[in-house]
């Protein structure tokens, strides 16, 4: 009985997740931590999406839709295998075909703004369940440029650097599906900044442990605590 208990101690433990608040400072984006919005789903063009401080684009035509999901959500999408990167929500984008996603100004969207004409890196954590996303960085007028995630079913943190200067304006910082079609993806702990470099503080970040793994680590503490126990009392009762 004594064993079940503690057991089943490991096993409620496991189930606890804790995930990190990342300074903000510094980060040119409001609501970059994707905790403010709307937990229901929102479906449209042309709308503001569920994170505060972002909107929402299909440029496929197809629905396109977005919702702010928790770490217990987030752990049910990934069988358990990740929670989410930096605070109490993340952003989820389902889009019906490419060049789909959200995007920003550095106006009117609750930013404190950015020098346009110097260069600006754009980056984040970004999970992807199917497809393939991008962070893109620049303007309708002068171009983009692009970094797309290589892998799919875990947590890659990816950057992307616009320069500045002259007639160029970097005003638009995407998070989209890329050209090569539809795509499902959660994003997390967005960082703009100005610079070549990316000056996000959690780049290094360990994505939060699997409840397999504390489970394992769990039922390994208490077995070497029995075992402790019981090696102890043949010693004073020997």
């Amino acid at each position: 009985m004594k064993i079940s208990k503690i057991l089943l101690l490991c096993l409620f433990s496991s189930s606890v997740f804790a995930t990190p608040i990342i300074n903000q400072t510094g980060n040119l984006l409001n609501n970059g931590s994707l905790d403010s919005g709307s937990f229901n789903p929102v479906t449209g063009h042309g709308v503001a999406s569920a994170a505060s401080n972002w909107w929402q684009w299909s440029n496929s035509g197809l629905p396109l839709t977005t919702e702010l999901i928790t770490d217990a959500e987030m752990l049910a999408l990934t069988s358990g295998s990740a929670g989410i990167i930096d605070g109490t929500a993340a952003l989820k984008v389902s889009t019906g075909g490419a060049g789909d996603g959200g995007f920003t100004f550095n106006t009117g969207f609750g930013h404190p703004g950015w020098d346009t004409s110097q260069a600006i890196t754009f980056s984040g954590w970004v999970y992807v369940l199917s497809g393939q996303m991008g962070l893109f960085m620049g303007s309708n007028s002068t171009g983009f440029e692009h970094t797309t995630t290589t892998t799919t079913n875990q947590w890659e943190y990816i950057s992307i650097t616009k320069s500045g200067g002259g007639s160029i304006i970097n005003d638009e910082p995407l998070i989209y599906s890329t050209f090569t079609g539809a795509s499902t993806f959660i994003v997390d702990s967005l960082w703009l900044n100005q610079g070549l470099e990316s000056q996000h503080p959690g780049p290094a970040a360990t994505p939060v442990p699997a409840p397999a793994s504390l489970l394992i680590f769990g039922l390994g503490l208490t077995l070497l605590s029995l075992f402790k126990s019981r090696a102890f009392t043949a010693r004073d009762f020997s």
